[in-house]
C-alpha cells in the first residue's frame, strides 16, 4: 500500500513539473512569435530602451517606437502628420515614453499608471529622463523639474539645484550633474555619493538604486546599489547605460563592453560584444 502511494506521488510530481515545462515552452514561443527582430531605416541619432519596448530617434526630428507594453506615440512625432514638431530627445520608462520637442515643451505617451501627467506650464526644457512612474526634466535655467509618483525633489533633498547640466532618473530616485562636475542624488531610497566624486561629465540611472558616473578620464564609477564592479581596464569610455542587471559602456574606438552588476541568473552570459563596431551611441 505504501509503496503505491509513493509511486502515485512521483507520477503526480512527475505530471506537475512536465505541464509547468509546457507552460514555459509556450509561453517562450508567443513571446518569440510577437516579438521578431525589426530594422527600421535610419540614420537615426540616438535610442532609449524601457522595460519591453526601445524607441529610436531619426535625424529628421522623428522617432520610431517597437515592443511591448508602450503605448502608441502621437502620430505627428512619427513623422505620419504634415507639419510634424521635430524630436530632439527621447526617453523610455517602465512601460511609457517621452518626446522633447525642439520647442521646449514634452509630450508623453503608454500604460497608466505609470504614465504621470506633464504640469500645463512646463516649457523651455532641454533634457527628460523616466523613470518608473516619475519624469525629471531639465530647463534651459539650470533647474530641475520633477513629478509623478516617486518624485520627491523638495521632499528628499533636490530642491532648489541650479546649474544642473544633465539629469538620470531611477526607478524612484534622480541623480543631477552640476556644471561644476559634481553630482547630487535624491529619492525614496539613498544613492551615497563619494565626497572626492568629481570631473563627472556624463551620468546614467536605472533599476531601484543603481547608478554610474563617467569622468573626463574615460573611466566609470559605480554608485548605488550593485555586486560587481566595472572590468579591470576599462578605459577609454565616451558614453555609459545602466539596464536592471546590467552596464554598457562604449568606448572611443566604437566597441562596446558589458558587464552584469547584479547577482541574478538573469544577468548571466552577459559579456563584451565583440560583433559591434563603429557604435556612436548606447
Amino acid at each position: 500500500m505504501k509503496s503505491t502511494i509513493i509511486a502515485m506521488m512521483i507520477r503526480q510530481a512527475f505530471i506537475s513539473k512536465a505541464m509547468v515545462l509546457i507552460a514555459w515552452l509556450f509561453s517562450v514561443i508567443l513571446f518569440a512569435q510577437s516579438t521578431p527582430y525589426i530594422s527600421y531605416d535610419g540614420p537615426f541619432k540616438s535610442i532609449s530602451a524601457g522595460y519591453q519596448h526601445l524607441v529610436a530617434l531619426k535625424e529628421d526630428g522623428t522617432i520610431v517606437q517597437w515592443g511591448k507594453s508602450r503605448g502608441i506615440p502621437p502620430a505627428d512625432l512619427t513623422g505620419a502628420s504634415p507639419g510634424s514638431p521635430r524630436v530632439k530627445a527621447i526617453s523610455a520608462g517602465k512601460l511609457h515614453t517621452a518626446a522633447l520637442k525642439e520647442d521646449g515643451t514634452v509630450v508623453a505617451w503608454g500604460r497608466y499608471p505609470w504614465i504621470p501627467a506633464i504640469p500645463t506650464d512646463l516649457t523651455n526644457v532641454k533634457a527628460i529622463s523616466l523613470g518608473k512612474s516619475h519624469m525629471a526634466a531639465l530647463k534651459e535655467d539650470g533647474t530641475i523639474v520633477e513629478w509623478g509618483e516617486c518624485s520627491g525633489l523638495e521632499s528628499w533633498g533636490g530642491g532648489g539645484l541650479t546649474d544642473v547640466k544633465a539629469i538620470a532618473a531611477g526607478r524612484c530616485f534622480t541623480i543631477a550633474l552640476k556644471e561644476n562636475g559634481t553630482i547630487v542624488a535624491w529619492g525614496m531610497w539613498e544613492i551615497n555619493i563619494p565626497a572626492d566624486l568629481a570631473n563627472v561629465i556624463s551620468i546614467t540611472a536605472a533599476g531601484r538604486l543603481l547608478a554610474a558616473a563617467l569622468k573626463d578620464d574615460g573611466t566609470v564609477v559605480m554608485l548605488g546599489n550593485y555586486d560587481y564592479d566595472p572590468p579591470a581596464g576599462l578605459t577609454n569610455i565616451k558614453a555609459i547605460a545602466a539596464g536592471f542587471f546590467h552596464m554598457v559602456a562604449l568606448r572611443e574606438d566604437g566597441t562596446v563592453v558589458v558587464w552584469k552588476v547584479r547577482k541574478s541568473d538573469l544577468a548571466s552570459d552577459i559579456s563584451s560584444r565583440r560583433d559591434l563596431e563603429n557604435v556612436k551611441a548606447i
